[in-house]
């Protein structure tokens, strides 16, 4: 390169220089976000399973009182209700409902276990969402004989517990039918495949199993074990243990959604606002589904029953299906609870 060329390629670089200064000097381009000295909302990570045991925690979702709360949702979706119970115990998750089984009490014996902050859901007269149903035709004969015909029932799960207090109503025991170890989504499909002649199964699909004419409901919890306790809402330890204003808070949220769902049981007319409200979390896009679901019942203060929870857990040792005792003393927290009523809305 000549002498011309050296001055011309200094010259350019040189332009170059002065433009990344001059761009660097200018103002930054706006960016949306909060403003200053704006609180962020803290993300919550929700799991939801599809049973009617995530109604309250699903209608203050909707309602926006957890928003109000000051909390950011995150809901992840779960094909199954047993899928939330793990990655709530990881701490993948903040919050989730589980229902009382082998699983859930291991988990609860665990060094760092997830606390039981609330009741998701109780069988009371009138309101059971989990159930046995019949095989349609069967239900429709004059005199019930189930022995050694197959039942799908969640032998690990709380069906484990009812079964036997159903049979007996037979005068029945276990070894005389045909147990199938089901979870109740699953014992739903194989009756209405003509698989099983009875199951335990859980709302929406004990209304859809009615629905289409597969089944008929024969015993529900409520009349089996009145005041069980069906399901609990779950903190991960991590949730539990390092963000406690925040769990109170959703609480408080979780409380007042409570009480209007209860309340809005009391009459037909706000009952099926809220059935078709909360009808598309739980895919009832059949409105002539929605006569036939079994609500849940939950306690106006929202405390798990403890000694119910007990007896579930003294079922599974009885059986050995559980090794060793949770320490429910300490698996169950309603410090949450107690807080939540300072922020509750007037």
């Amino acid at each position: 390169m000549g002498p011309g060329g050296g001055r011309r390629g200094r010259a350019l670089v040189a332009v170059a220089l002065a433009a990344v200064l001059v761009g660097a000097c200018a103002p930054a381009p706006e960016r949306p976000g909060p403003r200053p000295g704006a609180p962020v909302a803290p993300i919550v990570r929700v799991g939801s399973g599809g049973s009617l045991y995530d109604a309250a925690l699903l209608l203050a979702i909707h309602r926006g009182y957890l928003a109000e709360q000051g909390l950011d949702l995150e809901v992840v979706g779960f094909a199954a209700p047993f899928g939330v119970l793990w990655p709530v115990v990881a701490g993948q998750l903040d919050v989730g409902t589980a229902s009382p089984g082998v699983d859930f009490f291991n988990a609860l014996a665990k060094p760092a276990a997830p606390r039981i902050v609330a009741s998701a859901g109780q069988a009371q007269p009138g309101a059971s969402p989990a159930t046995f149903v019949l095989r349609a035709d069967l239900a429709r004969r004059a005199t019930l004989s189930l022995r050694g015909r197959p039942i799908g029932v969640d032998l690990y799960g709380l069906g484990g517990r009812e079964v036997a207090l159903a049979l007996a109503r037979l005068r029945l025991t276990p070894s005389d039918v045909n147990l199938v170890d089901l979870p109740p989504e699953r014992a739903a499909d194989a009756l209405a495949d003509g698989q099983l002649d009875a199951a335990f199964v859980v709302e929406p699909d004990a209304a859809r199993l009615e629905a289409a004419g597969h089944a008929a409901r024969w015993l529900g919890v409520e009349e089996l074990d009145p005041g069980q306790e069906l399901a609990v809402l779950l903190f991960s330890p991590n949730f539990a243990a390092h963000r406690p204003s925040v769990g109170a808070r959703l609480l408080a949220a979780y409380l007042r959604a409570l009480r209007e769902y209860t309340a809005a049981q009391r009459a037909e007319p706000t009952r099926a606002a809220l059935w078709k409200e909360l009808a598309p979390d739980f895919g009832l896009d059949d409105p002539k589904l929605l006569a036939y679901l079994s609500p849940v019942a939950y306690p106006a203060d929202g405390a798990p029953d403890v000694l119910s929870l007990a007896a579930t857990q003294a079922h599974f040792l009885r059986t050995d299906l559980l090794a060793r005792p949770a320490d429910l003393s300490q698996a169950v927290d309603l410090s949450f609870l107690q807080e939540a009523g300072a922020y509750l809305t007037p």
